[in-house]
C-alpha cells in the first residue's frame, strides 16, 4: 500500500432512474476498464460499494481535479454514467 498523501473522489452511479436499455446494454466493467486506462499514473480505483439505488467507485490519486478532468469526457459519453455524481473524499 503506497504511503503518503492522496486525494480522493467517489463516483456514485444511478442504479434505478436511467432507461432500462442502459442497464441492459451497458456494463460497469467497461467503466472500470476505461477509468483505469484514463487514470493511469494519476490515480486508481481502490474500492467500491453497491447499495439499493447507487453503485460507487472510490478513486484515489495525486489530484482530485486532475482525476475529474481525465474522466469527464468519458462520463459525458457513456450512458451508464448519466446522472452520476462525483463527491470529494476528505480525510476523516
Amino acid at each position: 500500500m503506497p504511503f503518503g498523501t492522496a486525494e480522493g473522489i467517489g463516483i456514485y452511479f444511478d442504479g434505478v432512474n436511467l432507461p432500462g436499455e442502459v442497464y441492459r446494454e451497458c456494463d460497469i466493467n467497461v467503466v472500470l476498464e476505461e477509468f483505469s486506462r484514463r487514470l493511469e499514473g494519476e490515480g486508481e480505483i481502490r474500492g467500491h460499494w453497491q447499495g439499493p439505488t447507487e453503485t460507487a467507485l472510490y478513486i484515489y490519486g495525486k489530484s482530485k481535479s486532475t482525476m475529474r478532468d481525465l474522466l469527464s469526457d468519458y462520463m459525458k459519453s457513456y450512458p451508464l454514467c448519466r446522472g452520476a455524481r462525483i463527491v470529494d473524499i476528505t480525510p476523516g
